[in-house]
């Protein structure tokens, strides 16, 4: 019972030196099985959080790359002179729509 005990954290670490090579040998194997255990645990955490996060940029992936590309166009936009724009009147419209879509 002490190896159980030891083996699941508990600070009495005096009944280590009195324990027998058999209770050693449960003591160790109950440690490596507590921490194989608590590693799977672990792991499917941090598993579910990153397709979570997988799933969310991939439903933002659209808005971001629509958000982008205008930004882009903006850049370009700015680059061009005023006689040019004036000239070519259907390229450069006064608005832009932005649609987004409700969650």
């Amino acid at each position: 019972m002490n190896s159980f005990r030891i083996s699941f954290g508990d600070s009495l670490f005096d009944q280590l030196q009195k324990q027998t090579p058999a209770e050693d040998r449960i003591y160790w194997c109950i440690w490596v099985l507590c921490f194989i255990l608590a590693c799977l645990i672990f792991l499917n955490f941090i598993i579910a959080e990153v397709i979570h996060s997988y799933r969310k940029a991939k439903h933002d992936i659209e808005a971001h790359v629509y958000k982008e590309r205008a930004s882009m166009i903006m850049a370009v936009e700015a680059f061009l002179p005023q006689s040019y724009k004036e000239a070519h009147p259907n390229q450069f419209p006064k608005y832009v729509v932005i649609r987004e879509t409700e969650r």
